[in-house]
């Protein structure tokens, strides 16, 4: 069987059209089949190849066989499928092979005549514009290559020497690059300098970069910058998680915990990339500050020492009523006549040995401003054998215009006429609370004395509570 081709290609406008669309790599193949000179009709087998040379040359891909195809008056069309073998721009030519439809299936390989010659493949002007569609021009045409496409699969955008996976690039030098080592975003701002990532939605909107597990950082448009929260609250808002900052090795540590009972926030050092934690400064929820302790039990706790160089200023302090003592020895009285002489002032405190009536003895005292009296004591002995004449001390006040009131009194009337050391008390306080602004505070005392008996006052201790941490 003697078998003529002649074909009219609409192939090539098939398959510009298929790419452009980016649907199948088919196309459709138009022909004329003619035997022994006259128009072939009835069912043959069709086999085509693609070489890249109108003779010897390489089979490019596979053969495509259509099995039974019906030629009525000598013309037929074909739909082949050589798949991706047009993404280059390398001349291909089609090598066509027939036989008779029952020759049997495709799977039989025998029997085909090879019809004479190659035909090329030539494109269509709006297939050839896309230069094989590993280039794309603007509308206009210039520039001619906006995107391209090079041999290792590297597209540039306003570049046709791609160095990364994705390059775009502006005439000002400005680029966008996703780079070919780790698929790495790279930024350049160009002449002005400046690189950014614009969100141009409304002001409730946000720019984010997202993992697998959700927002790790968000950009709203409002100016608020989240760390693992899609809604931030404040310029910076980061949640779950501390904030570093300092040089390597000497950072700081901005650190959240709640493993002591409740929330708190310590600020503490790195120590070569070892959180301390036993120490820094700790801030409550209840307004505490804590240094060098994570539990802190007032507004301000120092565990360990302090150290203040210059004025410390505080209000009042209110602590719980402390109680405190002052005593005064014997030898710091002084005789109210000194010219009377016959007093005696030694370690063991004041004695006097003028006469039985004795003589009068004088101390300041000073108290802290709002202090409590509550008891007066005294030391004494008193072997004096006249039970009229006894050591009587008094506690009292005076103001700035010299009036005077003794607000207590205590005596050795019970225990004179003995040679052992005594002690008495009162806690009976007239006008306890000492005001330091309208008075001043003095302790009297009267003691008998003859040149044979002893009456000696060693000391008095006032007893008195404060409210305040100072003296």
């Amino acid at each position: 069987m003697k078998l003529f081709v002649s074909a009219t290609f609409a192939a090539t406008l098939a398959l510009a059209t298929h790419w452009a669309a980016a649907q199948s790599t088919a196309i459709t193949y138009q022909g004329e089949l003619s035997q022994l000179g006259q128009p072939a009709a009835g069912s043959f087998d069709l086999r085509f190849k693609l070489f890249d040379a109108v003779l010897g040359g390489t089979q490019v891909g596979s053969s495509v066989c259509v099995d039974n195809v019906t030629v009525a008056d000598g013309r037929f069309t074909a739909a082949v499928d050589f798949g991706q073998q047009f993404a280059a721009t390398a001349p291909r030519f089609l090598e066509i092979d027939v036989r008779p439809g029952d020759a049997g299936t495709c799977a039989i390989t025998t029997g085909y005549t090879t019809l004479t010659s190659r035909q090329a493949l030539t494109t269509t002007p709006r297939a050839a514009a896309a230069n094989v569609a590993n280039a794309l021009a603007a509308p206009d045409g210039a520039p001619n290559q906006a995107v391209f496409v090079d041999n290792a699969g590297n597209v540039g955008v306003g570049t046709t020497a791609p160095t990364d996976l994705l390059d775009v690039r502006t005439p000002s030098g400005a680029y966008f690059k996703v780079d070919t080592a780790n698929g790495d975003l790279r930024l350049n701002g160009g002449s002005d300098g400046h690189a950014g990532l614009f969100s141009d939605g409304p002001l409730s909107g946000s720019f984010s970069i997202l993992s697998a597990q959700g927002a790790r950082l968000q950009l709203s448009n409002n100016g608020n910058v989240g760390i693992s929260t899609a809604s931030p609250q404040a310029r910076l808002h980061v949640v779950g998680g501390d904030l570093m900052a300092g040089a390597q090795g000497q950072e700081w540590l901005f650190h959240t915990r709640s493993s002591f009972g409740s929330d708190f926030l310590q600020i503490t050092d790195y120590d070569n990339g070892t959180p301390q934690f036993q120490r820094g400064l700790v801030l409550t929820p209840l307004g505490r500050v804590g240094i060098n302790t994570t539990a802190p039990q007032a507004a301000l706790h120092v565990a360990g020492s302090a150290r203040i160089d210059g004025v410390l200023t505080v209000g009042a302090i209110a602590v719980g009523a402390q109680t405190r003592h002052l005593a005064v020895h014997g030898s710091a009285f002084r005789q109210a006549n000194p010219t009377a002489g016959g007093a005696i002032f030694d370690q063991r405190g004041v004695r006097s040995t003028i006469g039985s009536g004795g003589q009068d003895f004088w101390a300041p005292v000073n108290l802290p401003n709002g202090a409590n009296v509550t008891e007066v004591r005294i030391a004494f002995i008193d072997n004096i054998l006249n039970q009229s004449a006894f050591i009587s001390v008094g506690y009292g006040r005076s103001d700035f215009q010299g009036g005077t009131l003794e607000l207590a009194t205590v005596d050795s009337s019970l225990f004179n006429n003995s040679t052992v050391a005594r002690e008495w008390s009162t806690n009976i306080i007239d006008y306890p609370t000492v005001d330091n602004a309208t008075h001043s505070y003095w302790l009297r005392a009267s003691i008998p004395g003859t040149s044979s008996a002893e009456g000696r006052l060693f000391h008095v201790r006032i007893t008195y509570t404060v409210t305040s941490p100072l003296p």
